[in-house]
């Protein structure tokens, strides 16, 4: 993955705290709100959302769970989006080395949760990277997918994605 980007209602969350365990295992990291500004006209002020993600690495790939708490007395109706890309650099191009020849980026492949990113190597190697949401998405393109979330006061909403190559 060449981008992986959280926002909701196109802003980005902010930075509360994020810890890794000690085992490297698992990042924790905690967000929430800046003040936002709902299309029905209703403000959210800053604070009114808890996110919680984490992220570990599965033997199949990447999984990052985000929790959503409503810490307001009122509904919230909103969307999450995140932003994501596959450039297929290798270790040397991400360390500043420029390569004479790459691959080529193929087609990606549109799911009803995810995409699939194709990569056809120097070697004639096809190369996958596959992101994957679930279990709401309302719209998936190319580079974004978008998650609905519709919060009762003090409710909570958990999603996931996983990330295999």
């Amino acid at each position: 993955m060449s981008k992986l980007e959280l926002r909701i209602c196109g802003a980005r969350p902010l930075l509360l705290s994020s810890t890794i365990r000690d085992d490297n295992v698992l990042l924790g990291v905690d967000l929430t709100n800046p003040e936002l500004l709902l299309t029905s006209g209703t403000t959210v002020p800053s604070g009114t959302l808890h996110i919680y993600r984490t992220k570990f690495l599965a033997e199949a790939g990447c999984v990052e769970q985000i929790s959503v708490r409503n810490f307001g007395n009122v509904t919230v109706d909103l969307e999450f989006t995140i932003a994501f890309g596959a450039d297929f650099s290798d270790i040397f191009e991400v360390r500043g080395q420029t390569r004479p020849c790459r691959g080529t980026a193929l087609a990606s492949e549109i799911e009803s949760r995810g995409v699939t990113f194709n990569y056809s190597g120097l070697g004639n190697l096809t190369r996958r990277t596959r992101i994957h949401c679930s279990p709401n998405v309302s719209i998936v393109s190319n580079s974004e997918l978008a998650v609905p979330v519709n919060l009762e006061p003090h409710e909570d909403l958990l999603f996931s994605l996983m990330i295999t190559c």
